[in-house]
């Protein structure tokens, strides 16, 4: 985990011993705490909580951390990752400044929290409040936790915890050990299947769909054509609750739907033409795969859009959602590319630099045949 980017506005680091002192007078401005707790503040007892872990878990999985406002320390999250469960966290102190504490900045610490554990694959958070401390319970409550059921008693007070869902996205433990703490982005530009998409660090692509056929063919063609065009690598795929879950390798390079290449017709057209040679060039002899929307004997991508083409340094760099892929019309490729050409360009006049590149004569049956 990249504790820096905990927070947009303050910065935040681990904290040592070096800062016990730092922190004493953090706490010191909210002495109520303490006598909820029953607990006096102390330099050892703050030494203390720096150590202090839950069960089954270890010091990778700690985090004490101070934020600050430039040079003043304004508040202290004792962060464990992993706790209770896998891909939860737990914090076991927050605290705020008291001078600060009344402007919001404390929802605004939270917030910042949430919003990246949820980035990179935390599902909830969870946490304790002393019973009658209703300074704490409003707080929580404000901040949208709710009481889980679960309550310890300890020496003289009642701990109450409560939870938050910071993330509805699930993930496969197995796929969240391979990515782990990495930050996961939805792609939505370009993208019509109805699957979920995410960009992990421009390292790996998650799919997550529920037609499990199609995704399981995407990754066995992907797996075909890995030692012969530039698609991307499978990393691990399984199906649970009835979806299935493909993480693969991220190629290099934009799609073809970006404004570099919709405001050059010239060089889009040079660019699809090379990428359908690419394709159809493809020895068919050993393929198992058959494109069920056409017949022919040539390699077909079977959706051959600007967004599944991708390209770096003006040349074609790989290709995506290879799912239709197989034997079948090269027609079914220069019919969805002449379409999505002149659909994203938004006018037919470049047509015609697109089958010079192509080196085709426009044939309307074959057109009016696929685009339906």
């Amino acid at each position: 985990m990249d504790i820096k980017l905990l927070s947009k506005k303050y910065y935040i680091k681990k904290l040592t011993n070096d800062d016990v002192l730092d922190v004493y007078n953090l706490c010191i401005t909210n002495p109520k705490y303490y006598k909820h707790c029953n607990s006096s503040l102390s330099i050892d007892s703050i030494k203390n909580d720096m150590l202090a872990l839950p069960p089954n878990t270890t010091y990778d999985d700690k985090y004490y951390l101070g934020v600050y406002d430039e040079n003043k320390l304004i508040a202290v999250v004792d962060l464990i990752l992993n706790f209770p469960k896998r891909y939860m966290a737990f914090i076991g102190f927050f605290m705020v400044l008291k001078d600060v504490s009344r402007n919001g900045i404390g929802s605004v610490i939270i917030k910042d929290i949430e919003k990246y554990l949820s980035k990179i694959g935390y599902t909830d958070i969870r946490l304790g409040y002393v019973s009658d401390n209703e300074q704490s319970k409003s707080f929580w409550y404000k901040n949208k936790y709710v009481p889980t059921g679960i309550e310890s008693k300890e020496y003289g007070y009642t701990i109450v915890f409560m939870n938050k869902k910071i993330s509805n996205l699930y993930i496969p433990n197995e796929i969240k050990d391979i990515i782990k703490d990495m930050k996961i982005r939805k792609i939505t530009k370009g993208h019509r299947s109805g699957d979920l998409v995410y960009n992990i660090e421009n390292k790996y692509i998650l799919k997550i769909s529920k037609n499990i056929l199609l995704l399981e063919r995407e990754k066995n063609i992907n797996d075909y054509l890995s030692d012969k065009i530039m698609v991307s690598k499978s990393i691990y795929y399984t199906v649970e609750n009835g979806l299935a879950y493909y993480l693969k390798s991220c190629l290099s390079g934009t799609n073809l739907i970006d404004k570099k290449y919709i405001s050059n017709p010239k060089l889009l057209a040079k660019l699809l033409a090379k990428g359908i040679k690419i394709l159809h060039s493809i020895d068919v002899s050993d393929c198992p795969f058959i494109n069920e929307e056409s017949n022919g004997n040539c390699f077909v991508h079977g959706d051959y859009c600007l967004p599944n083409i991708l390209a770096k340094h003006n040349k074609v760099s790989g290709f995506i959602d290879m799912a239709q892929c197989g034997i079948g019309d090269p027609w079914i490729d220069y019919a969805w590319c002449i379409w999505s050409y002149e659909y994203n360009l938004n006018t037919k006049e470049y047509t015609y630099l697109l089958l010079n590149e192509l080196k085709i004569e426009f044939c309307q049956e074959k057109y009016d045949f696929y685009i339906k």
